[in-house]
């Protein structure tokens, strides 16, 4: 099976291919975009709403907030009460807002208490 992958635009006349798989979380940054894996980070001029449309068809990658669009694959820890944190594999800790927590929960074969 063919590895799936987004190109991005990393300078003049320079392009990356990037896995989705190797693809931890997306995060804005004004009128640019990071991808973060788990060896690298791209910075490019893009905005996370232009890479949304690009995981439209991969269930795994949901926005989970104004500024973060996360690999749900990628995540090792899911906690919940008043302060919802996701944890990735990298460590980093990102707020889903409520209407992310639903899918989220889905995503951990969660039900809703």
């Amino acid at each position: 099976m063919e590895k799936k992958f987004i190109t991005i635009k990393i300078g003049i006349n320079r392009y990356r291919k990037v896995f989705l798989d190797d693809i931890l979380y997306c995060k804005a940054d004004r009128a640019y975009s990071i991808i973060q894996t788990k060896d690298s980070k791209y910075t490019f001029c893009e905005p996370l709403k232009n890479l949304e449309s690009l995981f439209e068809m991969h269930d795994s990658f949901l926005h989970v907030n104004r500024s973060f669009i996360v690999n749900l694959t990628k995540c090792i820890e899911f906690k919940t009460g008043t302060k919802s944190e996701l944890i990735i594999e990298n460590g980093a800790i990102i707020l889903p807002n409520q209407e992310a927590l639903e899918q989220i929960m889905i995503f951990f074969n969660l039900s809703k208490n």
